[in-house]
């Protein structure tokens, strides 16, 4: 298998990260999760506005540049789990972030049902990720599972999952990427321009 590198300019936004926000109706007395934190884009917001932060990733080197990234706050843990069998107890966690996460999961649904699992009740889930696209390319590069999801496949999980208060909505921002395989010659599909959804459901 021929391998390319991955080259990107804005993979997605700030505003992302605040349509996630909005819809955790955040408190500065919550403890909250970031379950596939990757570089920690999403815990730099958190930080400053809740009480506690556990950080979650499968790669340990991921988990490193996160701390790193995220070394100014005093707030956060860190916890090395690929996010099907989370070290959080049953419960303890106000809101549950995943971002840009579930399409890299083989099986979305069991990585939905331990999120709510560690939620306590009245808790929220909040996934921000891409819509359904026709890029197979990010497989490849990306190491990507699923090329996005269709939103009712979204809502249907959240159901199957035990939660309540469903929404699945837009973020009006799209995620922008451009494949560096030289064997894809069409402009359109070379640069990758992916809407971005924000759902929500409470435990």
């Amino acid at each position: 298998m021929k391998v390319h590198a991955f080259r990107c300019s804005g993979y997605f936004t700030e505003e992302v990260r605040k349509a996630a926000f909005t819809k955790a109706r955040l408190q500065s007395n919550m403890i909250v999760a970031d379950v596939g934190a990757g570089t920690g884009f999403m815990a730099a917001g958190l930080a400053p506005l809740v009480d506690q932060i556990v950080v979650v990733d499968g790669s340990a080197a991921m988990l490193e540049t996160a701390k790193k990234n995220l070394s100014s706050f005093k707030n956060v843990s860190y916890q090395v789990s690929n996010g099907h069998i989370l070290p959080i107890e049953n419960k303890s966690i106000d809101v549950a972030f995943a971002n840009m996460y579930p399409h890299h999961c083989p099986d979305p649904l069991g990585a939905i049902q331990e999120m709510v699992r560690i939620l306590k009740p009245g808790g929220r889930l909040v996934i921000t990720d891409l819509d359904a696209h026709p890029y197979t390319w990010m497989k490849e590069e990306m190491a990507d599972e699923w090329m996005g999801f269709d939103r009712s496949q979204i809502k249907d999980w959240f159901q199957a999952a035990g939660l309540s208060d469903i929404d699945v909505d837009c973020t009006g921002q799209s995620c922008c990427a451009e494949t560096s395989n030289s064997d894809i010659t069409n402009e359109q599909d070379r640069q990758a321009k992916i809407s971005v959804f924000v759902a929500t459901g409470a435990r």
